[in-house]
């Protein structure tokens, strides 16, 4: 069962299982993601009151994303890694 709702200026969407038996995972078996389902949700771009912000629309902005957690990165030799940039 699913059903979409608005409250003020947002959207929500509920999904409900019902008679669902409980998962129990064999030994040495794969984690629970692996066979639960998930929901992945990718976002494109958002609206405000002045703008509307892009988010993940196309690789440039996958690009510019990835560079926001190497930006800080310290640069120098690093003899402990075994590797020079």
């Amino acid at each position: 069962m699913s059903r979409r709702y608005e409250k003020g200026n947002y959207v929500y969407y509920e999904w409900i299982a019902e008679g669902v038996t409980s998962f129990r995972p064999e030994e040495n078996s794969p984690g629970l993601a692996y066979f639960l389902p998930q929901v992945q949700i990718y976002v494109k771009s958002f609206k405000t009151s002045h703008s509307t912000r892009s988010v993940l629309a196309d690789l440039n902005d996958l690009y510019r994303w990835y560079g926001t957690f190497v930006k800080d990165l310290d640069q120098n030799n690093s003899p402990e890694a075994g590797f020079t940039w």
